[in-house]
């Protein structure tokens, strides 16, 4: 795999509750590990003139060097991915050996409705 394609900055983060001015728990998102990757949409939905990524039920490739930080990141969890001002839903994650080893991680993706 080309590593020149791995050209674009993706901050993974994980959700945390915290508690609000009232004392009520609240959804909140910390960043895990900011990576580049190559991305690629993978099925649906259609793309602007300047070529940007729009409807949320478009589903996306998102793939990285492996990386010990992001093992744990799975859609099982509360994860997410933001590139920009766009989040994105993990919606699976596999291990891509290239000879002998791991080398990457591909992560599927889905636009989020909420940004």
């Amino acid at each position: 795999m080309r590593l020149g394609k791995f050209d674009k900055r993706f901050t993974f983060q994980q959700a945390t509750e915290t508690p609000n001015d009232f004392g009520d728990m609240v959804l909140s998102w910390s960043d895990l590990k900011t990576v580049f990757g190559w991305f690629r949409k993978a099925s649906g939905g259609d793309q602007s003139s300047a070529g940007e990524e729009r409807a949320s039920s478009e589903t996306f490739l998102l793939t990285v060097r492996l990386n010990s930080a992001l093992i744990a990141v799975n859609s099982g969890r509360t994860f997410r991915v933001v590139r920009g001002l766009k989040a994105y839903d993990i919606q699976s994650s596999e291990e891509i050996y290239e000879g002998r080893r791991r080398g990457y991680l591909l992560f599927t993706l889905k636009a989020r409705d909420d940004g």
